[in-house]
């Protein structure tokens, strides 16, 4: 099993732990204020409401570490490895978690705010009801991701992959989406107000009762899996995003399907243009 080091309430402020191995380490309560802790082993450690402020932990291994309300303040986590690691809780905001390894790690209600989490396997981690605001996740991975009740305000997911991720009421309110791949995802409930959906795909997500402006015009999934959104804005300008297509008139959009009519595929046309009747209706 190997040696626990019992460094339960340690003062260890500033101190040099590279590449130590801290396999199974008692740290509860420690205090690692701005210390060194690159390529350290912690696996298994036990980092409860641990003071990480600034702490650098460049490519370390925190497999299933308990970082259960630890602050990370500003903290490095390039690289990192928290492959089932528990940060339920814990204080992320501004912290650096650029390619970090967050498979199946729980961050229950943890505070994300601003970190920056370019590039990120967050696959399977479960973020339910995390502070995301204004947090960068460029290029992450969220496949199948929990993002229930998560606030994503002003986030940035350009790129990201959140395939069949849940979204249940998330509050994406101003978050950029432009080019993330949202296929068959869970957005019922979710607030997209604001949001930039340049080129993002929607395919067979569920957009039951999401909300994607001032004016609530529900979203229409085809049957072939396209789903059709009208994003609607308080100066009365809007947006049609229906699969790789988007539309600033409706009556574009109108001209457009039209042209189909008579195409092998008329009946999907004809679902589009009765869609396209109901917005008129709503705006």
């Amino acid at each position: 099993m190997g040696k626990i080091y019992d460094l339960a309430e340690a003062d260890l402020a500033e101190a040099d732990f590279a590449e130590a191995d801290l396999t199974r380490a008692d740290l509860y309560r420690a205090d690692l204020f701005r210390t060194k802790l690159t390529q350290a082993k912690l696996i298994d450690a036990d980092l409860f409401r641990a003071d990480l402020f600034e702490a650098d932990m460049t490519w370390a291994d925190l497999t299933r570490a308990d970082l259960t309300a630890a602050k990370l303040f500003r903290a490095k986590l390039i690289r990192t490895n928290l492959t089932e690691a528990k940060l339920i809780g814990a204080k992320l905001i501004a912290a650096k978690l650029i390619a970090a390894n967050l498979f199946r790690a729980d961050l229950t209600e943890a505070d994300l705010s601003r970190a920056v989490l370019l590039e990120a396997n967050l696959t399977r981690a479960n973020l339910t009801r995390a502070d995301l605001t204004r947090a960068d996740l460029t290029l992450a991975n969220l496949f199948l991701a929990n993002l229930t009740d998560v606030d994503l305000t002003q986030a940035k997911l350009t790129w990201a992959r959140l395939a069949e991720a849940d979204l249940t009421r998330a509050n994406l309110t101003q978050s950029n989406l432009s080019e993330a791949n949202l296929s068959e995802a869970n957005l019922s409930e979710a607030n997209l107000t604001d949001a930039d959906l340049t080129g993002a795909i929607f395919t067979r997500a569920n957009l039951t009762g999401t909300i994607f402006g001032p004016i609530e015009i529900p979203a229409m999934l085809r049957s072939d899996g396209h789903n059709h959104i009208c994003q609607t804005r308080d100066d009365g300008t809007y947006t049609i995003y229906a699969g790789c297509y988007t539309f600033r008139d409706i009556q574009l959009a109108r001209d457009h399907w039209r042209q189909h009519e008579q195409d092998a595929d008329h009946l999907l046309t004809a679902e589009s243009l009765d869609w396209l009747d109901m917005v008129e209706q709503k705006l």
